[in-house]
């Protein structure tokens, strides 16, 4: 119920057209989430790690949106770290039926017992059954499920049952929508309640969110684009040996700034992107790695950037990720980070500072399979607190708060991430101009890729090559 509480605010806190929400709605629900799960002696108050988060969370979109519906009393009431509400005394139990489960129908299965279990523990290392409390641990969740009412003798044969669908379906191809077994619930229940509570004491790293997260509750959709690039740039009839050394260079300059992107005016400027095309034999890339680069830098950069021999191998920094941040979530909550890594390019005997134009957000699709939109891109941290940009949920397109007009445009055809495919990232020209302005910034897109031979097996490179250097196959 929470989650999706947060995925609704997530999707109306900026929506124009619903301003009772906004101002009583919002502001009354966030107040009875306070009065019930933060405050001292809270009837609802629990250290389950998720359910927390999502209340939290619906309380820092409050004040977002109307800053004086919260006292600063309030506020910090539902900030960690936490130090009341929920269980604070951890029994210890052990597995009863340790010697009995047959088929499949272990609460903790061993992966779960192994790794899941295992995060909770700081500093330990795959399959060390006695490192640090890992035993207690173990001992807590056991005692947590048998409490919250689970025995093997209840739910054995059901657990069987699922087990043996769910092997089923995997031999199918199924991974992914497979049912957890009641055992398996039970022990989730108990790890998010323990985590919440390790957390709380010091006892694991604090994370922005546990990589347990389970499900993006803003249900980002995967945006429905034309190709940008309408012909293939595999036109070549000749050999693989002849296409690698044909010096082929796509022709890119008159898509990076587009008056219109589908029905979408703009005009729009190019941030970051993709390109992948393959046919049988043959696969040519391209890398869109967009900079931005101190005004009195620019010229220096781009001519250091035309003289590397080979841009790969992270000689262009690349953009960071998050896989843990919802989609609703960009770029106002601390999940969606601003930059944490310096990045530069070499110019010379030194180092030039340079700013990524983009952050991935990259959430993991085995969590469900109602998350299935991959990794995207959206404006950094930076970019995206100064233009005041927000998600469109549940669009992935951003506009700046208190309008609908569209900031940014996603372009993502084809089939990602294996063969033909196109991702890229536009920004509306006026938003950029001004950023460039106010930073005192200029935006440098050095565009590379190669041309490559796919191979069938490993003796057909020197088949399908020969000898060549590598930059033979290189496009600038």
């Amino acid at each position: 119920m929470l989650a999706a509480s947060y995925g609704t605010t997530m999707a109306l806190w900026q929506d124009r057209g619903i301003t009772d929400f906004q101002a009583r709605i919002l502001p009354r629900f966030a107040r009875k989430l306070l009065a019930n799960m933060f405050a001292r002696n809270a009837k609802h108050a629990t250290t389950h790690i998720l359910t927390r988060d999502y209340a939290q969370r619906i309380i820092e979109l409050t004040v977002l949106v109307r800053p004086r519906s919260l006292s600063i009393r309030d506020r910090r009431l539902a900030s960690p770290p936490f130090r009341f509400g929920g269980i604070r005394q951890w029994g210890e139990k052990a597995d009863q039926d340790e010697d009995q489960y047959r088929e499949g129908d272990a609460p903790l299965g061993m992966d779960f017992a192994n790794y899941t279990l295992g995060r909770l523990v700081r500093n330990r290392h795959p399959y060390d059954d006695h490192a640090g409390d890992y035993p207690q641990v173990k001992k807590q969740i056991f005692w947590r499920i048998y409490d919250l009412g689970y025995s093997l003798a209840l739910f054995s044969s059901t657990d069987r049952e699922i087990a043996r669908q769910s092997w089923y379906g995997r031999q199918r191809g199924q991974e992914s929508d497979s049912t957890d077994r009641y055992g398996k619930k039970y022990a989730w229940i108990a790890f998010y309640e323990l985590a919440g509570y390790r957390t709380d004491a010091g006892l694991m790293e604090r994370e922005d969110r546990i990589s347990d997260a389970d499900i993006d509750p803003s249900f980002p959709e995967k945006p429905e684009s034309a190709r940008l690039f309408e012909r293939s740039w595999i036109e070549h009839e000749g050999s693989v040996r002849q296409w690698l050394l044909s010096g082929y260079q796509p022709n890119v300059q008159n898509r990076l700034i587009l008056h219109s992107v589908g029905n979408l005016v703009g005009p729009w400027a190019m941030l970051n992107g993709h390109v992948n095309n393959e046919t049988a034999d043959k696969t040519i890339f391209a890398f869109f790695d967009g900079l931005f680069v101190r005004t009195k830098d620019t010229n220096d950069v781009i001519q250091a950037l035309s003289l590397v021999e080979y841009p790969g191998n992270h000689h262009i920094p690349r953009p960071e990720s998050e896989h843990y941040t919802y989609a609703g979530e960009v770029p106002w909550a601390d999940t969606w980070r601003a930059q944490q890594y310096p990045q530069t390019i070499v110019l010379g005997g030194g180092q030039v500072p340079v700013f990524p134009t983009v952050r991935h957000y990259s959430w993991e699709s085995y969590h469900s399979i109602e998350n299935q939109t991959g990794s995207l891109s959206f404006p950094t941290k930076e970019m995206g607190e100064d233009l005041k940009l927000y998600v469109k949920i549940p669009s992935i397109s951003m506009a700046q708060r208190g309008s609908y007009k569209p900031a940014t445009v996603t372009v993502d055809w084809g089939d990602k991430p294996y063969r033909d495919y196109e991702s890229f990232l536009f920004i509306r020209q006026d938003l950029l101009d001004g950023y460039l302005q106010r930073k005192d910034l200029s935006l440098v897109l050095a565009v590379w890729g190669e041309r490559r031979a796919n191979y069938r097996d490993h003796r057909d490179a020197r088949q399908l090559e020969g000898k060549f250097e590598i930059t033979n196959a290189l496009h600038k």
